[in-house]
């Protein structure tokens, strides 16, 4: 006697949500924006800095309004010599710890004024007739120390070795006003016999020198970039699972 085996119902599956295979472009980001923003940061930031000077006046929260030139080729903050007058070189140099009123700086070196009166500033060496604007110049940043019979000078200590003594001797700028071949100009580095170590002047200061505080442009601009290299990895897309067929899908 012949039986019907019935067939074996089929298995219901469990309802999903399919999704089509995604393309190679859907895990590419789209890094256009974030690079357009980038570059309009970077060219605002240059158009408020002074980046194309060289010698730059600067404040400064401890000295005051315009008491620090900066040499951006050189990278050094040189303080106001009238700020250091009447005071002698060991009393300046007792003054450099932490504390003390010139705490961060320390005595210019003799290759360092050199470079800041004839590179940076473009000073002529030597005996100059009629004066030159360049010292001139200078001198409206730095300061003078000394200012009578028509003449104008900028008188300050240095020292060969920074912070150890040696070879002190000390420097200037010195402008006589006038018109014509009745002006000169002339900027001598260590033109001096070397002075008493505790001598004080109020015609003399000294030339004082530490490295540039990076400025706050320099700081909004990397903190933007870190900003923006932070955000590109935490928008990277999530990937749904694969299943077998090779597609994606989302369970109910």
């Amino acid at each position: 006697m012949a039986y019907c085996i019935p067939s074996k119902p089929a298995m219901s599956k469990k309802a999903e949500t399919r999704f089509p295979q995604p393309s190679a472009n859907r895990n590419v980001i789209n890094m256009e924006p974030l690079l357009r923003s980038l570059a309009c940061l970077t060219l605002l930031i240059s158009s408020i800095s002074p980046a194309s000077a060289i010698l730059v006046s600067q404040d400064d929260p401890t000295h005051g309004p315009d008491s620090i030139t900066r040499d951006t080729d050189t990278g050094l903050d040189w303080l106001d010599l009238t700020l250091t007058t009447d005071r002698s070189y060991n009393d300046v140099m007792s003054n450099f710890t932490i504390g003390g009123d010139f705490a961060g700086f320390r005595f210019a070196t003799g290759p360092e004024l050199s470079t800041l009166f004839y590179t940076s500033a473009g000073i002529t060496p030597g005996f100059q007739t009629p004066r030159e604007p360049a010292a001139e110049n200078l001198q409206d940043l730095i300061g003078i120390t000394i200012a009578q019979f028509g003449r104008e000078r900028t008188i300050g200590f240095f020292d060969t070795t920074g912070l150890v003594r040696a070879d002190l001797n000390w420097s200037e700028i010195h402008v006589s006003i006038g018109s014509g071949s009745n002006s000169w100009s002339r900027a001598d580095v260590g033109n001096a016999a070397e002075p008493n170590l505790n001598s004080a002047s109020p015609n003399i200061g000294s030339y004082l020198v530490r490295a540039a505080v990076p400025e706050p442009t320099s700081f909004l601009f990397f903190s933007f970039l870190t900003i923006g290299i932070i955000g590109v990895k935490r928008i990277r897309p999530r990937q749904c699972p694969r299943d077998l067929d090779g597609g994606y899908s989302m369970p109910d």
